[in-house]
Protein backbone atom coordinates (compact mmCIF):
# COMPACT_ATOMS: atom_id res chain seq x y z
CA UNK A 1 0.00 0.00 0.00
CA UNK A 2 1.53 3.50 -0.23
CA UNK A 3 2.00 5.72 2.05
CA UNK A 4 2.12 9.32 2.39
CA UNK A 5 2.53 11.99 4.95
CA UNK A 6 1.10 15.75 5.72
CA UNK A 7 2.82 18.47 5.31
CA UNK A 8 1.84 21.78 6.98
CA UNK A 9 3.37 24.74 5.54
CA UNK A 10 3.08 28.11 7.24
CA UNK A 11 3.26 31.47 5.53
CA UNK A 12 3.54 34.80 7.38
CA UNK A 13 2.21 38.06 5.82
CA UNK A 14 4.46 41.23 6.14
CA UNK A 15 1.29 43.54 5.49
CA UNK A 16 -0.71 42.74 8.86
CA UNK A 17 1.16 39.78 10.04
CA UNK A 18 -1.90 37.39 8.82
CA UNK A 19 -0.87 33.40 8.72
CA UNK A 20 -1.63 31.16 5.86
CA UNK A 21 -1.38 27.82 6.05
CA UNK A 22 -1.35 25.25 3.35
CA UNK A 23 -1.86 21.35 3.57
CA UNK A 24 0.33 19.36 1.08
CA UNK A 25 0.01 15.28 0.42
CA UNK A 26 3.47 13.72 -0.23
CA UNK A 27 3.57 9.85 -1.54
CA UNK A 28 6.67 8.69 0.86
CA UNK A 29 7.56 7.33 4.37
CA UNK A 30 9.84 9.41 5.64
CA UNK A 31 9.29 12.78 6.85
CA UNK A 32 12.09 14.63 5.70
CA UNK A 33 11.93 13.58 2.07
CA UNK A 34 8.59 15.08 2.27
CA UNK A 35 9.65 18.45 3.99
CA UNK A 36 12.57 18.55 1.25
CA UNK A 37 9.76 18.01 -1.37
CA UNK A 38 7.97 20.97 -0.66
CA UNK A 39 10.54 22.98 0.49
CA UNK A 40 11.62 22.93 -3.57
CA UNK A 41 7.79 24.07 -4.16
CA UNK A 42 6.91 26.84 -2.17
CA UNK A 43 8.80 30.27 -0.97
CA UNK A 44 11.72 30.64 0.30
CA UNK A 45 11.13 32.05 4.50
CA UNK A 46 7.77 29.25 4.73
CA UNK A 47 7.49 27.01 8.06
CA UNK A 48 7.50 23.68 6.20
CA UNK A 49 6.95 20.85 8.78
CA UNK A 50 6.02 17.23 8.56
CA UNK A 51 2.85 16.47 10.92
CA UNK A 52 1.85 13.09 12.04
CA UNK A 53 -1.60 13.02 10.99
CA UNK A 54 -2.41 9.62 8.99
CA UNK A 55 -3.03 9.79 5.21
CA UNK A 56 -4.60 6.81 3.62
CA UNK A 57 -3.41 5.00 1.46
CA UNK A 58 -7.00 5.02 -0.88
CA UNK A 59 -6.67 8.72 -0.74
CA UNK A 60 -2.79 8.71 -2.41
CA UNK A 61 -4.67 6.26 -5.13
CA UNK A 62 -7.52 8.49 -5.82
CA UNK A 63 -4.59 11.94 -6.33
CA UNK A 64 -2.91 9.45 -8.72
CA UNK A 65 0.52 11.02 -6.85
CA UNK A 66 3.60 8.61 -7.31
CA UNK A 67 6.24 7.84 -5.20
CA UNK A 68 8.04 11.22 -4.04
CA UNK A 69 5.29 13.20 -5.24
CA UNK A 70 3.52 16.08 -3.59
CA UNK A 71 -0.34 17.18 -4.01
CA UNK A 72 -0.95 20.54 -2.79
CA UNK A 73 -4.57 20.59 -1.13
Amino acid sequence: MPRAILVRVITEFDANSDRAIALWVVATDDPETAVRTVREKVVVGCIVEATDHEVKASTVERLGIAAGQAWHL
